[in-house]
């Protein structure tokens, strides 16, 4: 964190130390999807697909799965292969999974199935809350059932200064 600020008081990408990213999100990104959101912050740029509602596989009251992938380009400056079962992946899957399974009204759509499918198509830090943001957008416009919507933003502290992160 200490090579974010510079010595004359700006970040490595200009802002000031409590100036925010810009912003930008749409919906609808992919049609064949039942829901589908973008979600970029800074150079942080995140899709999240919605596949469903749908039947339940098993005879059960339904089930929300998370599958959360890094495009082999997505870090900056360094090539990776497309990641699957990773442990930070994985444990990243279980969290979301834990967040919306206590969102999203599985009541209101008995015996459905719900897949989020995440792709980080570029990380530039804080991945994890624009990708809680692309999936809430996602759900929306798949029309699930929710309590409440799920947003996500992070903020850092440098020295005695509070840096933003994104809202």
């Amino acid at each position: 964190m200490a090579d974010e600020v510079l010595s004359f008081g700006l970040r490595q990408d200009g802002r000031r130390p409590t100036e925010l990213r810009d912003i930008e999100f749409g919906i609808n990104q992919v049609e064949s999807s039942d829901g589908s959101a973008f979600f970029r912050i800074g150079l942080t740029k995140v899709m999240a697909l919605i596949d469903g509602p749908k039947q339940a596989k098993e005879k059960s009251s339904g089930v929300i799965r998370c599958f959360y992938r890094y495009a082999h380009f997505s870090s900056s400056g360094e090539r990776r292969k497309l990641t699957k079962g990773d442990k930070r992946s994985s444990e990243f899957e279980s969290t979301i999974q834990g967040i919306y399974q206590g969102v999203i009204r599985m009541e209101d759509i008995p015996h459905s199935d719900i897949d989020i499918h995440i792709l980080v198509l570029q990380d530039d830090g804080s991945v994890e809350s624009a990708t809680i943001n692309a999936i809430s957008l996602a759900l929306v416009h798949a029309g699930i059932p929710m309590r409440d919507l799920v947003i996500s933003c992070s903020a850092g502290r440098f020295s005695q200064t509070s840096l933003l992160g994104k809202g």
